[in-house]
């Protein structure tokens, strides 16, 4: 199996991770940190102060693009595997299967 279009996929999210680790660092730049007390518990709290609120949005965004990128391997490797494997189960499973529990992936895989 070459699975080609999982690995451009995680080429893919290895370039929005590096754009993500960018914006990180330059936000870290501009950031200030305080510790206060909690009043309530008493325990310590770090808050930032963030001056640039656009950057976060991206930062969102682009960490969103990453693990999409990241599921459509998931999905894109699958179906290959599926393909080859058991040509039989892909209507019914053409991306990666997730399910809360194993015994609930299981019980779905086995059809029953």
């Amino acid at each position: 199996m070459e699975f080609k279009g999982a690995r451009a996929k995680i080429e893919r999210a290895k370039h929005h991770i590096a754009r993500l680790n960018t914006r990180i660092e330059l936000l870290e730049q501009g950031n200030v940190a305080t510790v206060e007390i909690n009043p309530e518990f008493g325990n310590e709290v770090i808050k930032h102060d963030i001056s640039d609120r656009e950057a976060i949005s991206k930062i969102a965004l682009i960490a969103g693009d990453a693990v999409h990128n990241l599921k459509c391997a998931l999905d894109y490797a699958w179906v290959e595997t599926i393909t080859k494997l058991a040509p039989h189960a892909l209507p019914n499973f053409a991306k990666f299967p997730a399910y809360p529990t194993r015994d609930a992936l299981e019980t779905a895989l086995r059809g029953h």
